[in-house]
């Protein structure tokens, strides 16, 4: 009780107000005197320290497919989505064999399934994502180097999840017209809309380092979960989106606030995004124009630089 009076009385002398004590924290309440972490000997010169969110999701561009004809059947984030093409079919515009150039209408197609990309095309844009592991509160950076010591999982923090996957069937026709000339289009097969969530798997850690830093860690992976729509597509060859994310943070120099970086690692396909406070600090672009065997089962390792958290 005696030290809590002497704590009171040498804030009151000194002009500042006590907060959030298991912070050991002050603030300047007239702003006259920088506050200080009692702490590690750490400095909040504006006696605040800062409350972040982070993410780190994987998303498909809009542009990775194309906008199809539906007649307004399709609504919601199934209008605002481009489509593309399931692996293992015949995507090309088939010929009209027999029918006579210039007849006026004559049409030939096939039917192929397609899945929705995203609703954007950027990392930062505000639309869908395939996974996305966020916070589902603000991590506060006056416990960087003891973190782990308040929170023993990472749980706390994250939670990751999967938007909407649709599949749909699309038929690609072939057109003669009057003038001699031809149309391809890609049109909706109407009532052929589903729509299904991956159940995604998450590990998460968290940990405190010996240079005084704090990590927060997550591992996550979903699949495609419309496997075998298409009678050609390989299920049993398909890979999960995967990516794995550590977001570390620091204390600068005293008085100079904090900084954050990203590591980790992620699949070639699809785009991949990690945000700190709102903004962009990571961001990767795949350079193929769908999933494949290939770039969903091969890795990038990435890692930032650090950055002034703001």
């Amino acid at each position: 009780m005696k030290t809590a009076y002497l704590a009171i009385l040498s804030a009151v002398i000194l002009g500042f107000i006590i907060v959030t004590p298991a912070q050991a924290r002050f603030v300047d309440g007239m702003n006259l005197y920088a506050g200080y972490h009692v702490m590690h000997g750490r400095t909040d010169p504006s006696g605040l320290s800062p409350d972040v969110n982070m993410s780190f999701a994987a998303y498909i561009p809009k542009s990775i497919g194309q906008p199809i004809g539906h007649g307004g059947q399709l609504t919601g984030d199934a209008a605002l989505a481009n489509w593309a093409f399931e692996p293992g079919q015949n995507t090309s515009f088939p010929n009209a064999p027999g029918i006579p150039q210039g007849s006026g209408g004559a049409t030939a197609s096939r039917t192929v399934y397609m899945f929705n990309t995203d609703t954007r095309e950027n990392a930062g844009d505000s639309g869908t994502s395939k996974l996305i592991s966020e916070t589902n509160k603000p991590v506060n950076l006056a416990l960087t180097g003891r973190l782990a010591s308040k929170h023993s999982n990472v749980a706390d923090f994250f939670d990751t999840s999967t938007g909407w996957s649709r599949q749909i069937q699309a038929r690609l026709s072939t057109t003669n017209t009057t003038m001699g000339g031809i149309n391809h289009n890609v049109t909706y097969v109407s009532n052929s809309l589903k729509r299904r969530r991956a159940k995604p798997s998450e590990f998460t850690q968290i940990w405190d380092g010996e240079d005084g830093t704090s990590s927060l860690y997550v591992k996550a992976s979903a699949g495609y979960p419309f496997l075998g729509g298409a009678p050609q597509f390989l299920t049993f060859v398909t890979p999960n989106i995967d990516y794995r994310a550590e977001f570390i943070f620091r204390c600068k120099d005293p008085g100079s606030g904090y900084q954050a970086k990203i590591r980790g690692s992620h699949n070639k396909f699809p785009a991949y995004e990690g945000i700190i406070a709102g903004k962009v600090i990571y961001s990767f672009r795949p350079t193929a124009k769908g999933p494949g065997i290939g770039n969903l089962n091969s890795s990038v390792p990435f890692e930032t630089d650090w950055f002034d958290v703001p």
